[in-house]
């Protein structure tokens, strides 16, 4: 009777690394250059016991992890035949890869990501604080070293989670279809920018692109950290919406470093500009209105009424002397408009403060505001 064939593993290439179940960890190196033709490589990879410098753990051949001791003189002998396991990469191969097809097993592949997690030349990219796997760059003290290891096992989990997310993501959106608003404001959020001419469908379409077809792309973790799983409070979601909004149609300008607002700095990171409006209320309702004022968006133009009618129950004049506000600074009268202004309470008195400026700059006679100009501009009259 013919013996029985045995069960043969497929040859598997470089390019299912990723996803092959059969894969533990793999290591990589930074330094190899494009146009290098050989091999990339350590011949030795070893790390010195805590509070004992004469003592370390080596990886050794089979990917096993062995001591090496020099503090005694038999030590030192044997340590001349450490049997070091080289690591070679090259362009047709460039990663080496411990596999449990080979016999490797998930105790070994923790040994061996602990050690290498603690070798001065290595990155672990397993680590959310050693590498950002959306922007797919080192990141924290060891970025720069020139190799890096990662845990596979954690790699498909996390593709996993990707899956998941999807899932949440797509029931989400199911749930906003035809709500052009929220559909608006969340694309603003995750820094998106919607042309005023988009139809809700073309909306919609930006959104589900932007969240759904890249697992990697920066605008979907950023959907999940403020809408799906939300970082922050609601409300300081909501300042970054309309932060974004504000960059995004020229309210609040970003440049050389820094947030500002009518010439005055915001912060220099969005997470500083969330803490000063916070507090800066006043500011915080000013942006409000001037978006309202640039945009005409109904949505827009019923929050600036709001928070306007909650200043001085004129919504209107509130939004007047914001569009004044504006004109003082294109204009070039005043760097900051907001101090120049920030006794006065009605449309009549902030057009008494520019027309007053606009004649010590000499301006033309048709560059004179008057109420009734003010309010046709922004739609009241």
């Amino acid at each position: 009777m013919a013996n029985e064939k045995m069960h043969v593993l497929p040859k598997r290439s470089q390019k299912a690394i990723e996803n092959d179940p059969d894969v533990l960890l793999r290591i990589g190196t930074t330094d190899m250059s494009l146009s290098y033709k050989g091999q990339w490589g350590l011949s030795s990879v070893e790390v010195s016991q805590k509070g004992n410098p004469l003592k370390f753990n080596v990886l050794a051949t089979n990917w096993r992890i062995i001591e090496k001791d020099l503090s005694t003189a038999e030590g030192i002998k044997m340590a001349a035949t450490t049997p070091y396991m080289p690591i070679r990469v090259s362009k047709g191969a460039p990663n080496v890869v411990m596999r449990k097809s080979q016999g490797s097993t998930d105790t070994q592949a923790d040994k061996v990501m602990e050690l290498l997690s603690k070798h001065p030349m290595f990155i672990n990219r397993s680590d959310g604080k050693e590498y950002d796997r959306i922007a797919k760059a080192d990141i924290g003290t060891s970025a720069g070293r020139g190799w890096w290891v990662e845990d596979m096992r954690t790699a498909r989990k996390q593709v996993m989670i990707d899956q998941d997310d999807t899932i949440e993501i797509g029931a989400f959106l199911k749930a906003i279809v035809g709500k052009e608003k929220k559909i608006r404001d969340i694309l603003f959020l995750i820094g998106e920018t919607p042309n005023p001419n988009d139809t809700v469908e073309d909306l919609y379409y930006q959104l589900r692109t932007a969240t759904i077809s890249d697992p990697d792309a920066e605008s979907r973790r950023k959907f999940i950290n403020y809408v799906i799983r939300p970082v922050m409070k609601s409300s300081q979601i909501d300042i970054l919406r309309l932060v974004n909004k504000a960059v995004a149609c020229g309210v609040v300008a970003e440049g050389q470093g820094y947030f500002t607002y009518q010439g005055s700095r915001l912060g220099t990171t969005q997470d500083q500009v969330i803490a000063h409006l916070e507090y800066d209320t006043d500011t915080l309702k000013s942006i409000k209105i001037a978006i309202a004022n640039t945009t005409g968006y109904e949505d827009d133009v019923e929050e600036a009424n709001e928070v306007a009618g909650k200043v001085n129950g004129s919504a209107d004049e509130a939004r007047a002397i914001a569009y004044v506000s504006d004109m003082m600074k294109s204009k070039g009268l005043y760097k900051n408009p907001t101090m120049a202004l920030k006794a006065v309470d009605t449309l009549a008195g902030a057009i008494e403060v520019y027309n007053k400026k606009a004649k010590e700059f000499d301006l033309p006679a048709s560059e004179k505001l008057t109420e009734e100009m003010v309010l046709s501009d922004i739609g009241a009259a």
